[in-house]
């Protein structure tokens, strides 16, 4: 229903209106309903739910709707749980990826470390004293016309300071 309009209503009226008569009967209006308003609330909240006569037509549509509503919960509150269950996996998943990733990230740098000083130790190899000594370290090489003493194990090579000794001794 379309409201009317206070000046078409009081347009071709020409009575003297008393503001504060009007302003009274409009509170009163206002809080006639209110009152209903709460009283219709109250009586939503104390109702409780009525015994369901199974015998009746009416209560066995009442029953079976009931029970379609309660069907229908227990599916949400089950598809629910079930996305909770997948949504919880999957950030878990992402979680257990992203410490992989950093994981995977350090042994990266490692790697590049290593790769940096095996570089660096090929290019020293490259140096021909380098290989020389490494010849004759490792590899037990000599130039020839050179003649290589081992010492056997246990007995320790003389020193450039023993041999200064017995060159003393023997001035």
């Amino acid at each position: 229903m379309k409201k009317k309009r206070r000046s078409s209503q009081y347009k071709d009226n020409s009575k003297v209106i008393d503001m504060d008569e009007a302003r009274r009967k409009r509170r009163e209006k206002h809080n006639k309903e209110r009152s209903k308003a709460k009283a219709k609330s109250r009586s939503k909240v104390k109702k409780t739910s009525p015994v369901i006569d199974e015998s009746t037509p009416a209560g066995k549509r009442k029953l079976s709707l009931r029970k379609k509503v309660l069907k229908r919960r227990a599916v949400v509150f089950i598809i629910a749980i079930i996305i909770a269950v997948l949504v919880g996996a999957s950030v878990f998943h992402i979680v257990k990826l992203k410490a992989e990733q950093h994981e995977l990230l350090k042994k990266q740098e490692q790697l590049k470390e290593e790769k940096k000083q095996l570089e660096d130790e090929i290019k020293s190899l490259d140096n021909n004293e380098r290989v020389e000594e490494q010849a004759r370290g490792k590899l037990k090489l000599s130039k020839p016309g050179e003649t290589v003493y081992v010492p056997k194990d246990g007995v320790a090579p003389p020193s450039e300071t023993d041999a200064d000794t017995e060159e003393s001794q023997d001035d």
